[in-house]
């Protein structure tokens, strides 16, 4: 057993705590220092836990969503009245239309409607009218006597508005006799005058000089559509888009047939374009008379096709075509 010493020194003052040390646990005080550990659990676990439910109604997340944006976005304010003079316009618009429905429908749209008529009637006279003034032009086509434009034929036959004449010259790259011979067209009282001068040559495909300053036009298809374009009575494009694109499509499988080499592809392209023709016969719908797409595909058919017998509608439509086109035509 051990005595208690009596202290040497008594002090009742408390030592200043010296800044730059930590200060360690108290062993003496344990339960005071679990006292105050409790207590700060209990307020860290007041300021993490949502508020007791105590009956009252909890803040709505739409609320607590808009709260944050409008502390986080300083636009939103800006953002939000924008919308809002948007939907304001947007109403306004709304307003006009229901206005304008309703003055459609009163008496006086009929006279509005009348007069839109009339404007479109006075621009299909005066087109018309320009349709009417002469055309008189003068071309050199480059042909292959044994690839003829046979179309020469069929638009002599067509178009009793214009009288479309033919001088034919043998080049020197020619040898032996020519096997075809073009007829001149004469129609009462025309103005429109096509004068061509056909040269038979050794070309792969058509030539059309215009100018001897400038580039030939190349190909049959483009020499129609060139003829079809300078007379306005006869321009396809002037029709609604669907004929339009259909024609095309026509025209540029004729191309296609002409561009091939060998026979097999030839004969590929020919398909195409039976399978373009079944669509459309005699589509021009202007008293049913054949059109620019009937005068090409007949003439490539023509001088493409091989000796088989072709499909059963494409031959009833080469048929006619041939009747209709050849009548009294000088081919050898």
């Amino acid at each position: 057993m051990m005595y208690v010493l009596r202290p040497i020194v008594t002090s009742t003052e408390a030592h200043p705590r010296v800044k730059n040390m930590y200060e360690m646990r108290n062993i003496q005080g344990v339960e005071r220092h679990r006292r105050d550990e409790k207590e700060e659990t209990t307020e860290s676990q007041t300021t993490m836990t949502p508020p007791p439910c105590d009956g009252t109604k909890m803040p709505d997340v739409t609320e607590q969503v808009i709260r944050l944006l409008q502390r986080t976005s300083p636009d939103y304010n800006t953002l939000a009245t924008r919308q809002e003079e948007i939907l304001r316009q947007l109403a306004e618009l709304k307003a006009q239309i229901s206005t304008l429905c309703k003055f459609l429908k009163r008496p006086g749209q009929e006279a509005m409607s009348s007069k839109i008529l009339n404007a479109i009637s006075g621009m299909r006279a005066a087109r018309n009218c320009r349709s009417q003034v002469p055309v008189q032009v003068s071309l050199v086509l480059n042909v292959n006597p044994w690839k003829p434009p046979f179309s020469i034929y069929a638009l002599q036959k067509l178009w009793k508005d214009t009288n479309i004449t033919v001088k034919s010259y043998t080049h020197s790259t020619i040898i032996g006799r020519v096997p075809i011979d073009f007829p001149n067209s004469t129609h009462p009282d025309v103005n429109n005058v096509v004068n061509l001068t056909v040269i038979f040559k050794a070309v792969n495909d058509l030539e059309m000089v215009t100018s001897l300053l400038r580039y030939p036009v190349i190909g049959e298809v483009n020499f129609l559509r060139y003829l079809s374009r300078l007379l306005e009575a006869h321009n396809y494009e002037r029709n609604d888009l669907a004929y339009v694109s259909a024609t095309d499509n026509i025209l540029d499988c004729c191309c296609r047939v002409r561009h091939q080499t060998s026979r097999d592809r030839i004969d590929e392209a020919l398909l195409l374009l039976y399978q373009q023709l079944e669509q459309t016969r005699w589509r021009s719908g202007r008293n049913g008379e054949p059109d620019i797409a009937d005068i090409a595909a007949w003439s490539t058919i023509k001088q493409f096709s091989s000796n088989r017998r072709l499909p059963r509608f494409i031959q009833e439509w080469y048929d006619i075509c041939d009747e209709t086109f050849m009548n009294n035509a000088s081919a050898h």
